[in-house]
C-alpha cells in the first residue's frame, strides 16, 4: 500500500503551463497550496484549464500519493471548498503525558541552572554527586510546578 496524505488550502498559484510527458497527451501540472508546490497528473488539455476552474484563492481539497521515486503526486479529484472547511482548527487534544514531559523538561534545565550557583558554595568534584544533585534538584522543582499548576487550575487561571 502506497503513503498517502491529504493537502488542504488556499492555491496561491499555479506553473505557467503543464510539462509535457510526450507520450499519450499526458503531463504534469504545479499547483502552489500554503508555500508548497504540489504535483497533478492528466491530460494536457485537462491540465490547461485547471486554473480557470481553480483561480487563486480558492481553498481546495486532495489526495496525495507518493510515487515509486519517492514524489507526491494528487490522486483523484480535486474538490472546491470553503475557507472555514480548509481551515479547520483541530480538536483540542489535551496530552497529559505531554504535559508531565514538559513540566519535567522544564525542572531538569532549571535544575542544571541552578548546579553552577549551588555547586560555588560547595566543593562536589564526583561526578556521581553532580548527578544526584540534579536529580534532587529536578524532582523537587517538577513537584513544586505540578503542586503550582494544580492549584491554578482550581482557582481556573490555568
Amino acid at each position: 500500500m502506497k503513503e498517502t496524505r491529504e493537502i488542504k488550502g488556499e492555491v496561491e498559484g499555479w506553473s505557467n503551463e503543464p510539462r509535457d510527458f510526450h507520450s499519450n497527451n499526458m503531463g504534469s501540472r504545479g499547483v502552489k497550496i500554503e508555500g508548497d508546490w504540489h504535483n497533478i497528473l492528466g491530460k494536457i488539455k485537462d491540465l490547461e484549464e485547471l486554473d480557470k476552474e481553480f483561480e487563486k484563492g480558492t481553498h481546495i481539497k486532495f489526495i496525495e500519493e507518493m510515487n515509486a521515486r519517492g514524489y507526491w503526486d494528487v490522486k483523484g479529484d480535486i474538490e472546491k471548498l470553503e475557507k472555514s472547511e480548509a481551515f479547520v482548527k483541530p480538536e483540542n487534544k489535551a496530552n497529559p503525558d505531554r504535559d508531565k514531559n514538559i513540566l519535567f523538561q522544564i525542572a531538569f534545565k532549571g535544575a542544571v541552572r541552578l548546579m553552577p550557583i549551588f555547586f560555588k558554595k560547595t566543593e562536589i568534584t564526583d561526578l556521581d554527586d553532580l548527578c544526584k544533585y540534579t536529580i534532587n534538584a529536578t524532582d523537587k522543582l517538577y513537584k513544586s510546578l505540578k503542586e503550582r499548576k494544580q492549584k491554578l487550575l482550581e482557582q481556573g487561571e490555568w
